[in-house]
């Protein structure tokens, strides 16, 4: 019989939630979307880690298949889904306890914007877009990635096609398409895409 009240108590506590399960319960929270990859969660929580010093101490990217990858990452989404916190499918990964989220949210108060801006600049990319990105950013961790070849191949346009889209700056844009500015410049004018001079 007391066996069984110990659990019971047990069952009522409230555990401590490691910061990185917090990070992915909040990119979910923040604007209530799904995020649509794991590719695109590992890259948030990646470049959340180089913004967020806690949250840096608590993972360990590494170069693999599709760049910066941290096992941790993986693992924390597992646990929530075993616990119905959240849902994960093909058509992403989903919010499904929404008063945790909440919770979260006010617990991560601080880092609010931080994690509503980078959700907002890659959860609509599609993957290709923010391993090009990344990976412009951080070359070192694409030494092993499987798409790198593809990504390559497809930078130019890819550049483009974000610069049009206001997604990265025309200097970014043009290091990403492996270009000097000058050619860029003149790339997007043959083009018929509008030059935005950045202050």
């Amino acid at each position: 019989m007391q066996l069984q009240t110990l659990f019971e108590k047990l069952e009522k506590l409230e555990f401590e939630r490691p910061l990185l399960q917090k990070v992915i319960l909040a990119l979910l929270a923040v604007d209530g979307k799904p995020i649509y990859s794991r590719i695109k969660l590992q890259k948030m929580i990646f470049l959340l880690s180089n913004l967020i010093p806690e949250l840096k101490e608590s993972v360990h990217f590494k170069p693999y298949d599709y760049g910066m990858y941290d096992e941790g990452v993986d693992t924390a989404l597992e646990l929530l889904e075993s616990e119905g916190a959240v849902t994960v499918n093909d058509s992403g990964i989903k919010l499904a306890n929404k008063d945790l989220g909440e919770k979260v949210l006010e617990e991560l108060r601080p880092y609010l914007e931080t994690i509503r801006k980078i959700k907002e600049e890659y959860n609509d990319l599609t993957d290709e877009e923010v391993l090009a990105i990344v990976y412009t950013l951080y070359p070192e961790y694409a030494k092993y990635s499987l798409k790198r070849g593809e990504i390559e191949k497809k930078k130019r346009e890819i550049a483009i096609d974000l610069y049009r889209k206001g997604k990265i700056s025309l200097g970014f844009a043009a290091k990403m398409a492996g270009l000097p500015l000058k050619k860029f410049i003149d790339l997007l004018k043959k083009r018929g895409i509008k030059i935005v001079i950045e202050e």
